[in-house]
């Protein structure tokens, strides 16, 4: 149809770039309060430096982590991060 055309290529077309790194820090920390888990803040700049940069892979890293966490009896560390996330990538 001409009309819908002609209208559609009269829009605005923008993309959408994915999370930088203080954003997808931010969503980390409060998926992480949400739980009631306090992470440090040299953990939280390795996750993100280190995943997928997507909300959904920082909510499956997030979950994983705190399983992990809560399985073991212990804090967030570092090192409990580095396994976690090089076992759901496979390495």
């Amino acid at each position: 149809m001409p009309d819908l055309k002609s209208r559609m290529a009269a829009t605005d077309s923008v993309r959408i770039d994915g999370p930088d790194d203080a954003l997808l820090s931010a969503v980390m920390v409060k998926q992480f309060a949400d739980r009631q888990v306090a992470v440090p803040p040299n953990v939280i700049a390795w996750l993100v430096a280190h995943i997928d940069r997507s909300f959904a892979e920082a909510q499956r890293m997030v979950e994983a982590i705190d399983k992990a966490a809560l399985a073991e009896g212990r804090a967030v560390t570092r090192p409990l991060a580095q396994r976690v996330v090089a076992s759901l990538s496979g390495e």
